[in-house]
């Protein structure tokens, strides 16, 4: 995948189950989003081929709209309405995502009241803080009980109460089938929901695996030395390890 003379993923071979949750990290600029706008249709393929929930995506494609119904995506930016109450705006996506208006009703007060905003909900979401707003973005991305979710930096902005709620739904959407897939900045937020843990480094896959896995392979308390700068911190949120100075290296760069 290319944006203008950039590729922004290269080599990437990636398949997420019906009730498997899949997380994508790496550091900054590793295609993490890239990736998830490929996923959630607002970005097509240069090359390859992308099949989201059975279906080949491509500029042709004429079912991208019934596709779309069927995703819900949380990202860095607000897509709510300030002057329309938290309900309202969940309404309106709940039947964006093909429900009836009774059944949009009810999902919406169901989901904001784990959110914890129930009684927040017939505000104008003007007066909501950073964090409910955050809470409703995830609400909405949810809200139509999509078969495939797609979240950026879920946990960003979120009380501890929030965190959880999110974790829960997210297990209980996995449980009914749904095929999740959340990318963090945060080497721990995977080990507490995800059942696949992918880190990227510049559009590429370089590590895959259970998160179990990976730390017992990765998790060894013994020095290392990093050759490549450029992935030390792919490295340190892989492990959770610290960069400790090596006194080697100053004993080389002292006065003799």
């Amino acid at each position: 995948m290319r944006y203008g003379a950039r590729q922004a993923l290269s080599g990437l071979d990636l398949e997420v189950g019906f009730g498997e949750v899949v997380g994508i990290l790496g550091p900054n600029g590793a295609g993490k989003t890239s990736l998830l706008r490929l996923l959630c249709t607002g970005r097509l393929p240069s090359g390859g081929t992308l099949v989201i929930l059975g279906h080949p995506v491509s500029p042709s494609s004429r079912s991208l709209v019934s596709l779309r119904r069927q995703i819900g995506i949380a990202g860095d930016e607000a897509v709510h309405t300030d002057a329309l109450t938290g309900q309202e705006n969940l309404e309106f996506f709940a039947q964006l995502g093909g429900l009836e208006r009774a059944a949009a009703q009810a999902r919406g007060r169901a989901i904001l009241s784990r959110f914890g905003l129930d009684s927040d909900a017939d505000r104008p979401v003007a007066h909501y803080s950073l964090g409910m707003r955050r809470k409703l973005l995830l609400a909405q991305a949810l809200v139509h009980d999509p078969r495939l979710i797609i979240l950026d930096e879920p946990t960003t902005g979120l009380d501890k109460a929030g965190r959880d709620a999110l974790r829960s739904m997210l297990r209980e959407r996995a449980a009914s089938g749904a095929a999740i897939v959340l990318a963090s900045n945060d080497p721990l937020e995977p080990q507490r929901v995800c059942d696949r843990v992918i880190f990227l480094h510049k559009g590429r896959v370089i590590l895959a695996g259970k998160p179990d896995e990976l730390i017992a392979r990765l998790g060894a308390s013994e020095p290392v030395e990093i050759r490549r700068p450029d992935l030390a911190d792919v490295f340190l949120a892989a492990t959770g390890a610290e960069l400790v100075p090596d006194s080697r290296f100053a004993l080389r760069n002292s006065p003799s």
